[in-house]
């Protein structure tokens, strides 16, 4: 079943821009996903280097890299394609960020935090 969690803030977010989002109930070194809104697009993403596994930003939603063409990873330097996550350069090798999907619904932005729940969630013992 999904998990739908509104993100109306980023309709209105300058462009580019870039925004993390905790879940109260699942804590995390930073954010638990981002979105980012590039030419008027939304595009979420858990927040986790597929190198290391670290957050991707040392700041608070600085996800961005200084010219706001890729995701940049704050450890290592890694770029990421801002509509896909693909790896476009760095230690990534070739793998990218995990998307969740979103969904415009009427005035509201949602984003599916199921996948999220199931990566960073510790495991049960």
């Amino acid at each position: 079943m999904s998990e739908w969690m509104v993100i109306d803030a980023m309709r209105d977010a300058a462009d580019p821009s870039a925004k993390g989002y905790k879940l109260d109930d699942l804590v995390t070194s930073g954010a638990a996903f981002f979105v980012v809104k590039k030419d008027s697009q939304l595009h979420a993403y858990v927040n986790q280097c597929p190198h290391v596994g670290a957050p991707l930003e040392w700041i608070p939603d600085q996800f961005l890299d200084a010219d706001a063409q890729f995701i940049q990873c704050a450890v290592h330097g890694a770029a990421f394609v801002i509509d896909d996550g693909a790896c476009a350069g760095g230690p990534c090798n070739g793998v990218g960020l995990t998307a969740l999907p979103l969904l415009q619904e009427g005035d509201h932005v949602k984003v599916d935090v199921t996948t999220v729940r199931e990566l960073l969630s510790p495991p049960a013992i």
